[in-house]
């Protein structure tokens, strides 16, 4: 308790550096952030601070500028220098297309999390078959379904 009443006393004081909501800008954040980086990448903290700072103020959202650690992702690209970092706006694949196609101007695109597959069930199932038609027939529904699937997506006009 007593130790508490302490901190309580002494952390107040031992701020560096208090940015007021009306004050955020790229300048002040990155002027804050640069010393915490320089925790972890010492030295490269002039170059990483500015561009912390703007990734975050582009991902703020709402009136109190919350920020989304979620929004954010870094990559490290092979080859490159800490100074030719840069914040790109929108979606960064790091691995090849797997596809034969590798350009397109004005394209509509359909990325994918997952692959494109026949849902199955996850209990077993038993299927009578009386005849040897019952067993030609039997996958026709799922690939009639699947073929749907792939022409809506190639008609939509995806690359």
């Amino acid at each position: 308790k007593k130790a508490g009443d302490k901190l309580a006393q002494i952390l107040p004081t031992l701020s560096h550096q208090c940015i007021q909501p009306s004050d955020i800008s790229e300048a002040t954040l990155a002027a804050a952030i640069a010393p915490v980086l320089a925790a972890k990448q010492f030295g490269c903290d002039e170059v990483l601070s500015p561009l912390v700072a703007n990734a975050c103020l582009s991902t703020a959202t709402g009136k109190k500028n919350s920020i989304s650690a979620d929004s954010i992702r870094v990559t490290k690209i092979l080859g490159g220098k800490m100074e030719q970092s840069q914040v790109i706006h929108g979606f960064v694949a790091l691995r090849g297309a797997e596809t034969t196609l590798t350009s397109a101007e004005h394209a509509k695109i359909t990325v994918f999390g997952c692959g494109i597959e026949a849902s199955g069930t996850e209990a077993k199932g038993t299927v009578l078959m009386k005849n040897a038609s019952d067993l030609k027939g039997y996958n026709k529904t799922e690939e009639v379904k699947m073929e749907e699937i792939i022409k809506s997506i190639a008609d939509s006009g995806t690359k």
